[in-house]
């Protein structure tokens, strides 16, 4: 089977000799017969609800996407062999440019402990394959929609409260999602005037393409996550999915709004509680080598400025002081963006302005769309103060 370099389109630059030799192999993929790696549309005739002895019925079916090793049968296989052929199948998906997806049966939390995951994930890595460092993967994890209630409007109920939480405490899940709103799990956002049945309706009238897909008919998609390849990582995302559907199936709708992180965290094991520590860790110094980044860019910009006004006007000087907070770029990189809550007036209305030049420089209607809310939003938010005036 021909071979060839796995590209990240997060990349500027396209090696066209590479881009072409990956469609031949995405066109050879189409006219091939596969055993072992489905179609894109293919679901079983019968699944599989796999769980420990006395165990709730709360079933997490997991899709995970890998790339960069190849579509390949023997490889699809290999999945097959290690997990189990009752437990897992694999089928193509569109978004991947050389690889598949890995689809579990239904299983309970505790069922997926006891799969051979760690070995897959060895494997699947010799093999070449990548997920959370190439920028096709997700890892999205559906929920048996009638754990949330007997009938369908305690599960609208308690999934309106999971899309509540999720946006209430939205930077906290991209921590560990690894991610955050992108073109394949698109936030929907809960403005001040809104409650958790228009969140719910937001989440149901669009398309699946949102942090959380209420288009199954039997399942709740969550699709926040970046694949992973590491088995700390795909655990404890998975124990998190468990205990938010516990905690909004458990907790009332006139509560839900006073829950805080805090009370999540004591709901969670130690080592995913020690997991998002550790993101926030990596999340700061990301900030901060961006920071350093920002400030070495403007640096090296003035310093061309400077000696080029130098070569045109050798009678002047013109300097930058890096160490004191008047300097123009520490400005720009010190300062923190200013909470939403914090806005005045003005800030909210310069804010609607910004988002309607995206706007009007989108070509994407979706994001358009979701501009159009931040924008709602804003004006929500002048319309609070200006009643409180």
């Amino acid at each position: 089977m021909p071979t060839m370099e796995c590209i990240n389109p997060m990349n500027i630059g396209v090696d066209w000799g590479t881009l072409a030799r990956s469609c031949s192999v995405n066109i050879q993929n189409q006219n091939k017969i596969f055993k072992y790696i489905a179609d894109y549309n293919y679901i079983p005739n019968k699944f599989n609800f796999l769980r420990v002895d006395n165990e709730e019925e709360l079933f997490l079916g997991v899709e995970l996407e890998i790339d960069c090793g190849g579509t390949s049968d023997d490889n699809a296989k290999k999945v097959v062999d290690i997990l189990g052929k009752d437990k897992v199948y694999c089928k193509r998906d569109g978004s991947l440019q050389n690889g598949f997806e890995i689809v579990s049966h239904p299983c309970t939390y505790e069922y997926h402990k006891t799969m051979p995951y760690e070995l897959l994930f060895e494997e699947l890595t010799k093999l070449g394959y990548k997920s959370h460092d190439i920028g096709t993967c997700g890892m999205h994890v559906h929920i048996n929609r009638d754990y949330f209630g007997k009938d369908k409007l305690s599960q609208d109920l308690n999934i309106g409260k999971l899309l509540y939480l999720f946006e209430k405490f939205w930077d906290k899940i991209v921590l560990i999602a690894r991610r955050g709103s992108n073109q394949y799990a698109q936030r929907f956002y809960l403005n001040d005037n809104e409650t958790i049945f228009d969140m719910y309706a937001k989440s149901k009238n669009s398309n699946k393409y949102g942090v959380i897909n209420l288009q199954h008919k039997d399942t709740v998609e969550i699709r926040i996550f970046k694949g992973t390849l590491n088995y700390r990582t795909f655990m404890v995302t998975l124990e998190f999915v468990k205990t938010m559907a516990q905690i909004v199936k458990n907790i009332d709708i006139y509560d839900i709004q006073y829950i805080t992180w805090d009370s999540i965290l004591n709901q969670l094991s130690s080592e995913l509680v020690l997991y998002i520590e550790e993101r926030e860790i990596i999340k700061k110094e990301e900030k901060k080598e961006q920071k350093i980044d920002n400030t070495n860019f403007y640096q090296n910009y003035y310093s061309s400025f400077q000696s080029s006004r130098m070569h045109i006007f050798p009678q002047h000087t013109f300097e930058v002081n890096w160490d004191t907070p008047d300097s123009p770029i520490q400005r720009e990189t010190n300062n923190e963006p200013v909470l939403f809550e914090n806005m005045n007036i003005e800030q909210l209305k310069k804010k609607i302005k910004e988002i309607e030049n995206l706007v009007r420089r989108s070509r994407n209607p979706m994001e358009q769309t979701n501009l159009r809310r931040e924008i709602q939003k804003y004006a929500n938010r002048i319309g609070v103060l200006r009643r409180r005036a």
